[in-house]
């Protein structure tokens, strides 16, 4: 029986913004339990905290591999890469967020926000049309 993720106190260190301070707790925690997909999220939200965008990227690409069926570790896989410049890397990961999650508006934001960037009108149109229907069915 493994113990948990030492989650007590890492939410209010993340909300807080301790991002060390988190990190200092998890680090030696996946150190132990390495197959923890969960530690290795929190730890990528982290580095997302920080703005550490290609470590966010690493860890998350490591939740992936622990875990395919994570549907936060692509999220917030294509939000570092994309703020880490890397488009294409961030349009893969939130579309197979997309693919995980039918409902979730973020990653439609973010698919939007990037195909604007990258002047891609069929893309854009097709990601407006979803965030319209999708929000039509939550009003």
């Amino acid at each position: 029986n493994r113990p948990s993720v030492p989650t007590v106190y890492l939410p209010n260190e993340i909300a807080s913004k301790h991002f060390d301070a988190a990190e200092d707790i998890l680090v030696p925690y996946i150190m132990k339990h390495a197959s923890d997909a969960k530690a290795y999220v929190l730890l990528g939200n982290a580095a997302i905290g920080r703005q550490s965008w290609e470590e966010a990227m690493e860890i998350f690409q490591q939740v992936i591999k622990i875990d395919n069926t994570v549907c936060d570790a692509y999220a917030q896989l294509g939000h570092a890469a994309l703020n880490a410049g890397k488009f294409t890397q961030a349009i893969e990961a939130l579309q197979r967020a997309r693919n995980l999650d039918e409902k979730n508006i973020q990653v439609r934001e973010e698919l939007l926000f990037i195909a604007h960037r990258m002047d891609n009108k069929v893309v854009e149109k097709s990601v407006q049309q979803e965030l319209e229907e999708l929000k039509k069915e939550i009003a």
